[in-house]
């Protein structure tokens, strides 16, 4: 007897190593189908009666086109320089496309008293974490003070910024998700962008 089976595979937003002991007698399922990325299939199988009860499927993430060739790429932020963005503001950035990212960067900012980020937007959506001293934050025309402990949750595009109410440092973490910085300044011609390479 034979009997009809669907298998749906998507291998996004990671590729996947598929490793498929059937024994099929239509369907060429064999070890090693790699599918690129965002790739989406619908096969339908003939298997029989017997193989149904003891097949099994491995689904398995990589990178490289070898099962198992998995690169674990690590980061020590303290070697991570840092760098003069602004007056009074320091920024070191930890992940990003420069040291392999691909879906986002993660930077550190030291902020001086009174200063900040001017209203900006990105194309993507942002988080801005408060590790040491006060904030004061703003989305658009509403405005809130943060301090260490506390999170904001910026949309993209939406028009926002930053400044340093305290006396002391302004400690903040960032989270953006792409893996190059791109940001929009009111009044510039031209977006910024950092850390693409």
């Amino acid at each position: 007897m034979t009997l009809p089976a669907i298998l749906f595979l998507r291998a996004h937003p990671k590729q996947f190593y598929v490793a498929a002991p059937y024994s099929l007698p239509i369907a060429h399922a064999r070890k090693g189908w790699l599918f690129p990325q965002g790739f989406c299939s619908l096969f339908v199988l003939f298997l029989t009666a017997a193989p149904v009860k003891e097949c099994h499927q491995e689904v398995v993430f990589c990178v490289g086109n070898k099962r198992g060739d998995i690169r674990m790429n690590i980061v020590t932020h303290e070697d991570r320089p840092r760098e003069m963005w602004r007056a009074e503001v320091e920024t070191r950035m930890q992940i990003a496309a420069a040291n392999g990212a691909a879906e986002l960067c993660i930077f550190e900012q030291w902020v001086g008293p009174g200063a900040g980020a001017p209203t900006h937007s990105h194309p993507v959506e942002e988080v801005l974490t408060v590790i040491a001293g006060k904030a004061e934050m703003w989305i658009e025309d509403r405005r809130a003070g943060l301090t260490a402990g506390q999170s904001l949750i910026i949309p993209a595009h939406r028009k926002h910024g930053f400044r340093n109410v305290g006396s002391g440092t302004l400690h903040i973490h960032a989270v953006l998700a792409s893996p190059i910085f791109e940001a929009s300044f009111d009044g510039a011609a031209e977006p910024v962008k950092r850390w693409t390479s």
